[in-house]
């Protein structure tokens, strides 16, 4: 199918006679115009197109082949559209596996249209390394599509899948500690993710086996604080699965006011300021601070229920009281609604002090 045109393969040869008994008609309704190209094929011609965000139900009948075999049927028919930027976004990745285990590509389909998959690939581009989607036509709006070089591997590896989005294809292979996963169609790119073992969750020691996902579809593919660890209650992996990270318009955000703050006691910049602002009041927040080398200090909230805006405040000082020493620290943030919503925020910052 094209924009404007749907070719109708038959396995017998048509008889030519019957053509002007065909009776179609299309739902969404669209006036289309019949044509006989070949012997054994329809061509069905809009003048205004198709649509691309809707399943369309063709009825056909009153056509029969040389044998006078006459058909009557109703053919489900999706007209998917070519990929342009940002059309499909690189959703969830394991790039680590355990042992000798696959690595996975999660896409996702960010429009309210049918994509087209047949001329797009996936690349690693740190390696100048491409394949090809062959298995699959099309994505749907809002689908997944997982894809990987051993199925199995995954699915059993990994309880928390959906098997039928899983497809077993020749993929790029990917460095396991830092490289480049892309999509690409027509020699433009897609979408491309930087990614690299130091985005995993701070407290994990080992993130062998542990997949990265995506916490906004509406954030940056290479902004570092939108891909944390897949959790460890989905399994460390949801290849198929919405990852439990995302959120595709969330109006939640944690902000910190001043990247580097100084607690010295000057009255400036002495306190961390962290500000939120939250769909509505009542989510249950948890918000620990880190330092480069993923040791937890402090714990400034601890399932607090949150009102619907304010600040939050960390005026340096460690779990056991004395003031941390100058440096790069990480603010983790949990939050849960009572829906069993949760999203989860990683931030950077610098503790720093006048320098004499």
């Amino acid at each position: 199918a094209l924009d404007n045109m749907i070719l109708l393969d038959f396995d017998e040869l048509i008889d030519s006679n019957s053509l002007s008994n065909v009776v179609i008609e299309l739902t969404p309704p669209n006036e289309v115009l019949l044509s006989n190209p070949s012997k054994n094929s329809l061509l069905l011609t809009s003048s205004s197109g198709y649509d691309h965000t809707v399943e369309h139900e063709l009825y056909l009948s009153g056509l029969s082949d040389r044998s006078g075999n006459i058909l009557d049927t109703i053919i489900s028919i999706v007209i998917p559209r070519t990929a342009e930027n940002k059309d499909l976004l690189i959703n969830e990745v394991l790039f680590n596996p355990i042992g000798s285990g696959s690595d996975f590509v999660e896409i996702i389909n960010h429009t309210s249209s049918y994509i087209a998959l047949s001329n797009v690939l996936l690349e690693n581009r740190t390696d100048n390394q491409k394949d090809h989607i062959n298995d699959l036509v099309f994505i749907g709006p809002g689908a997944l599509a997982v894809f990987t070089d051993n199925k199995n591997d995954i699915t059993d590896r990994y309880d928390h899948h959906d098997r039928l989005v899983i497809y077993e294809i020749s993929i790029p292979s990917f460095n396991n500690s830092d490289g480049n996963v892309s999509i690409s169609s027509n020699d433009e790119i897609i979408d491309s993710f930087d990614y690299d073992e130091d985005l995993h969750h701070p407290l994990l020691d080992d993130v062998e086996g542990i997949s990265l996902g995506r916490i906004s579809l509406d954030s940056d593919s290479n902004d570092t604080e939108n891909w944390t660890s897949s959790p460890e209650r989905l399994g460390f992996a949801s290849p198929g699965l919405q990852n439990g990270l995302g959120r595709s318009s969330s109006d939640n955000s944690f902000k910190i006011e001043d990247k580097v703050f100084t607690p010295n006691g000057d009255g400036d910049k002495d306190h961390l300021r962290i500000n939120f602002e939250l769909e509505t009041s009542g989510y249950v927040c948890n918000m620990r601070i880190f330092n480069e080398y993923g040791k937890m200090i402090k714990t400034i909230v601890s399932n607090e229920i949150l009102p619907a805006n304010g600040t939050v405040h960390w005026d340096g000082r460690t779990q056991d009281g004395t003031v941390a020493s100058m440096g790069i620290y990480i603010l983790h943030v949990e939050i849960y609604s009572l829906t069993g919503q949760s999203e989860q925020f990683k931030l950077t910052f610098a503790l720093g002090d006048f320098i004499n």
